[in-house]
């Protein structure tokens, strides 16, 4: 089956975004591609960027639970690597298991690299939760209720499906360790986790903020597209989105994402081609934000590359 994953994978990304096109206007899209701006690029960029900053410092703080394991420094160079496999490798187990061999090389043991990666990925799923949790109440203020009654199933159906595949994530991920010495003590550092109230004090508000900067970068994005669209009233339909086109059913989201974002922004009343071009700005932009935050990681390795050469010499 695994042979077939990735064949299956680029059709539901081609045929989703055919589904689209065939339904969208050229002319409509042009005009719109029209009114793109440096700036605002610029401003969603710098949020993508600040996000990944936080979600390194988030992993460097689960990876150093009750022990001081590995700087932030190194953790930013991880998570960014993490990053660029999710684009290359085109699917976020990739990202994973890249995350957790380079934690590896960088003296972690496999046990507290899969427990980190593992606790990462269920705060990035409750941040979305509990953001939409916040906002969902408040949304009669900024729209009507039928958004509402329409976001309700979607997200529990998104969420449902996000729960599942984390589930089997996390079972093929303590698979990986082999013995149950490990799945034990693997248990035991996610009982630790949920114990360390003062650790939790300072990751749920840094998850919340990581996650809000990626929806600051839609909302730029949604504004030069001149989407009427306030931002509590993003706040509601993002957190289903973003759980749709994380789960690893497509090309890095591509087509999955689009058809989140044209039914999602569409509750908002968002034209069908304004939707699609905000989606395609942001997958776009994700990948620029990647590679630019990957340079001064780059720059750091190759400096001490040759440092060290200069020192055996």
């Amino acid at each position: 089956m695994k042979k077939y994953s990735l064949p299956i994978k680029v059709l539901i990304s081609v045929m989703m975004l055919a589904v689209l096109a065939k339904n969208m206007s050229g002319e409509t899209l042009s005009e719109i591609a029209m009114n793109i701006h440096a700036s605002t690029w610029a401003m969603a960029l710098g949020m993508m960027m600040i996000q990944i900053f936080a979600l390194s410092v988030r992993w460097a703080d689960l990876v150093n639970l009750q022990e001081q394991k590995i700087s932030y420094g190194t953790s930013y160079r991880i998570t960014v690597a993490s990053q660029l496999a999710n684009i290359l490798l085109i699917t976020s187990i990739g990202g994973v298991v890249v995350r957790i061999a380079l934690a590896a090389q960088s003296g972690i043991d496999m046990v507290r690299a899969v427990c980190a990666t593992i606790a990462d990925r269920l705060m990035t799923v409750a941040a979305l939760v509990l953001l939409a949790a916040l906002v969902l109440p408040q949304f009669h203020a900024v729209h009507n209720n039928a958004a509402i009654a329409n976001t309700l199933p979607i997200f529990i159906a998104a969420f449902a499906g996000a729960c599942v595949i984390a589930v089997l994530l996390v079972r093929k991920t303590l698979g990986n360790l082999k013995n149950s010495a490990r799945i034990d003590a693997c248990l035991s550092y996610l009982r630790n986790l949920v114990a360390n109230k003062a650790l939790l004090i300072r990751l749920v508000p840094l998850s919340l903020a990581a996650q809000i900067c990626y929806f600051a970068a839609v909302y730029f994005v949604s504004r030069s597209a001149n989407a009427d669209i306030q931002f509590p009233a993003l706040l509601v339909v993002l957190p289903v989105i973003t759980l749709i086109a994380s789960l690893p059913i497509s090309i890095g989201g591509w087509g999955v994402r689009e058809g989140a974002f044209v039914y999602g922004l569409g509750l908002l009343g968002v034209p069908m081609e304004t939707a699609f071009l905000i989606s395609v700005q942001i997958g776009l932009i994700s990948i620029l934000a990647t590679v630019v935050s990957g340079i001064p990681a780059l720059l750091h390795g190759e400096t001490r590359r040759l440092a060290f050469q200069k020192s055996k010499s």
